[in-house]
């Protein structure tokens, strides 16, 4: 039997999956075995989830309540919020459950009240993404 090269396109290792190009070379048993991999991608490194579509509101809910507290304090949404500070937890009112506080991308905090915070003339300016 000669020497055959198997091409694999995959490889796992660990949690994380490497698709680079790697070469198997056998003859009758494993003899020789190469492989490219990348290097083990960090919490950071995973692709940050993008939205889909975007809309200006033209009325206020809740959800566009939602999305003004976290735009103004500088973020796209609660997904883009809890993947830049790499937490699971928003401080939240717990008898209407909107948003209490907030820690901007310098450090700061921004505090908000239990009722309403958007005004109506920032309606149409907040932006409500979807995924």
């Amino acid at each position: 039997m000669s020497d055959e090269e198997l091409p694999c396109t995959s490889v796992e290792f660990g949690s994380g999956t490497s698709s680079r190009n790697s070469t198997v070379t056998v003859n009758g048993s494993l003899k020789c075995l190469r492989l490219e991999l990348s290097l083990i991608t960090t919490m950071a490194d995973v692709a940050v989830m993008q939205p889909k579509s975007m809309m200006r509101p033209k009325v206020w809910d809740e959800e566009v309540e939602e999305a003004y507290r976290f735009q103004l304090a500088g973020y796209r949404d609660a997904i883009e919020y809890k993947q830049v500070k790499n937490t699971e937890h928003i401080d939240r009112w717990p008898h209407n459950g909107y948003v209490k506080k907030l820690q901007r991308r310098d450090g700061c905090f921004y505090y908000y009240n239990k009722t309403r915070e958007c005004p109506d003339k920032e309606i149409h300016k907040t932006k409500v993404y979807s995924y």
